[in-house]
């Protein structure tokens, strides 16, 4: 569930083309552009082609945020990395791949200089500074702020939830961003409404929620992992009814 190498996969799987030249031999400060002569402006004849600056910043920010998945990225997109062999499009590829990776970790951490941050910065231009502000500038909650849906695909459902409770719809509330803590405000069954508390470690967040009405004793938990977005999230969801006489559970996936 860690960001950087749920990242990292991405664009290794996206980086299936090859690369080429450094924006010191553009002209124009493409390194992939052709020049209009006939060709690209690196004619590397098989060569490989050199590490790109938006790789090379983009590790400097690992490097300061994540040193442990440092070596694995560097394998990749370092000056000796797989990205920078005889393949144009694959160097092109790594060299997009490391400015949206880069961008990605630069919003997760905003007063990083190595990312691109200042250490000041609350990630939110327009936030005002007031500390009960629950909005996403400067907040560590893993979710953005507002109506989510949640899929959950029951792999023991001893409670009958997949009829009722296969879609939720929540509502995410930041109650307090310093610490990362939310709730997600859910409907079951579009009868029986329950409040989930959420903590988080980073982009990991657990959440619980009990819900006693109606004759019901309801009890809800997640354990999932959201994307630097914030916009989306998946993990473990499991649902149990009066103190434990049934229980369903499998996996969830959320999104705005």
């Amino acid at each position: 569930m860690r960001l950087v190498l749920g990242f990292l996969g991405l664009a290794i799987l996206a980086c299936t083309g090859e690369a080429t030249d450094t924006a010191a031999d553009d002209d124009d400060g493409d390194p992939f552009e052709n020049d209009g002569n006939g060709g690209n402006n690196n004619n590397n004849n098989g060569e490989s082609y050199d590490q790109t600056q938006n790789c090379e910043d983009y590790l400097d920010c690992v490097a300061a945020v994540s040193p442990e998945d440092y070596d694995e990225a560097a394998d990749r997109y370092g000056s000796d990395g797989s990205c920078w062999d005889d393949d144009e499009a694959e160097a092109q590829a790594c060299d997009e791949a490391c400015d949206d990776l880069l961008n990605a970790l630069g919003d997760d951490y905003p007063g990083e200089e190595a990312c691109g941050g200042t250490p000041s910065d609350t990630g939110n231009p327009d936030d005002t500074g007031n500390p009960d502000d629950t909005g996403s500038g400067g907040s560590n909650c893993p979710l953005d702020e507002g109506a989510w849906t949640i899929l959950v695909d029951y792999a023991v459902d001893e409670c009958g939830a997949g009829g009722v409770a296969s879609t939720l719809d929540g509502q995410v509330t930041c109650t307090r961003p310093s610490e990362g803590d939310f709730t997600i405000q859910a409907t079951v069954g579009d009868a029986f409404p329950i409040t989930m508390d959420c903590s988080t470690a980073g982009r990991d967040f657990t959440c619980s929620g009990n819900m006693e009405d109606f004759g019901i004793d309801l009890v809800i938990t997640m354990a999932g992992t959201a994307n630097s977005g914030g916009d989306v999230a998946s993990g473990d969801f499991a649902l149990q009814m009066d103190a434990g006489a049934c229980r369903s559970e499998g996996a969830f996936e959320m999104g705005m």
